[in-house]
């Protein structure tokens, strides 16, 4: 199928739901390009007159843009994990729903990986614990090196079917973003529009039908679904959720959305050119009845085999399951360590000495080289750029031991 013929298939789908203006601000989004956005951590500050040169244009409180022509993934204040790139439909998503969230809330997030809904969640939402399963090991691996980057400890995550997860009426929360077609990202990633067609819509229905279900057996009642997809089809919308509304005791709940977002018969429809992100559907659904609340235990480390890790707070519900990074590893699982810490623990550390570096001494420690300081200070300590936590490092003498991982070694331009 020709790409002309694939644009009248997207056309097809959202006409369903649009006026004839608001077709044709769709159609005009074909010749545009896909706006690049991050979201930022709340607890981090940061001028606009230092990073000018990123062309940033704030969105809201959170959420800025910034030139195209940027590769986000060799600027500071991402590897610094202060900011997180996200298209803004995603993060739009948790700022609507994140105050039907209870204080502490117990949160899953069914198909989580590279980790984009997590993460914004725990920086818009810093009392949450979040539960995040990916049915995909290897993009597990790569959310595990976003939250590092990001120094999240309230994020615990494992590679696992989210169909066979065993926990029944447990959660406050369950986002479930459902595999689906992904026509709403034809400008994003050409080759979701070339992969479209109705044999893999109707191939991935049964799946987000099951994965529906079996949220709606997790969570609390009283408690919340947020189902999306970056889909326009109403199979993978709206007759989702209106089929789970038939069969299962949950209510849709209303939302404030702003005056460019689409209602549809059950949900919300985020549409290029008429919101300024790419296409995304959601609905938050509600589990009737009265909610119970779990005690949470004020802990802040968690033993879980033989390693002990940083946490905010934890769940009795949580402590029997599986996992492959509970919050942030207080102490290194090599056999012969740098130093006694596992790198992400650098960002909650408080105790270890900081040095803090230039622009420029950044640049050499994310390249993986040593610096050098006339500090009298020797020992173990931890790297800064403008108190926010790099790396651990070693000084001896006039030299600072990097100790930053490979994984994590980039060139840092902006």
């Amino acid at each position: 199928m020709k790409k002309d013929e694939k644009r009248e298939m997207l056309i097809d789908m959202v006409e369903k739901y649009l006026d004839a203006e608001q077709l044709e601000k769709f159609k005009s989004s074909f010749n545009s390009e896909s706006k690049k956005t991050f979201i930022k951590q709340k607890k981090y500050t940061f001028s606009l007159d230092e990073i000018n040169n990123l062309g940033l244009k704030q969105i809201d409180e959170q959420n800025y843009s910034y030139k195209n022509e940027i590769k986000i993934s060799h600027s500071l204040l991402y590897n610094l994990g202060v900011i997180y790139p996200l298209d803004y439909s995603s993060s739009y998503i948790i700022k609507v729903i994140k105050d039907y969230l209870p204080s502490y809330p117990l949160v899953l997030d069914m198909c989580a990986a590279p980790g984009g809904k997590s993460i914004s969640l725990s920086f818009l939402k810093e009392d949450a614990l979040i539960t995040s399963y990916d049915i995909s090991y290897s993009r597990v691996l790569e959310m595990i090196k976003n939250v590092d980057r990001s120094g999240l400890n309230n994020i615990f995550i494992n590679s696992i079917d989210p169909l066979k997860l065993n926990y029944f009426e447990t959660f406050d929360f369950i986002i479930l973003d459902a595999p689906c077609s992904g026509s709403g990202m034809f400008r994003k990633e050409e080759k979701m529009l070339d992969d479209l067609t109705e044999k893999k819509i109707q191939k991935l229905l049964p799946i987000q039908k099951d994965l529906l279900k079996k949220a709606v057996t997790m969570v609390k009642k009283g408690g919340y679904i947020l189902y999306s997809t970056c889909s326009f089809s109403i199979d993978e919308d709206e007759k989702q959720v209106e089929e789970i509304l038939k069969t299962a005791d949950i209510e849709e709940i209303k939302l404030e959305v702003d005056k460019t977002v689409i209602k549809g018969k059950y949900g919300y429809h985020l549409i290029p050119g008429i919101f300024p992100g790419e296409g995304i559907y959601f609905a938050l659904l509600r589990k009737k009845g009265e909610t119970t609340k779990e005690s949470r235990m004020d802990i802040t480390e968690f033993n879980f085999n033989s390693n002990t890790y940083s946490i905010p707070y934890l769940y009795k519900s949580l402590t029997k399951q599986s996992f492959i990074r509970p919050g942030i590893a207080k102490y290194s699982k090599e056999k012969y360590p740098k130093c006694e810490f596992d790198h992400p623990y650098c960002k909650v550390d408080q105790k270890t000495e900081k040095y803090d570096l230039s622009f420029e001494e950044c640049q050499k420690i994310y390249r993986g080289e040593e610096i050098n300081s006339s500090s009298t200070y020797e020992g173990l300590l931890i790297l800064t750029y403008k108190n926010i936590p790099i790396t651990y490092a070693s000084k001896k003498g006039n030299r600072i031991k990097n100790y930053l991982p490979k994984y994590l070694r980039t060139n840092i331009f902006y």
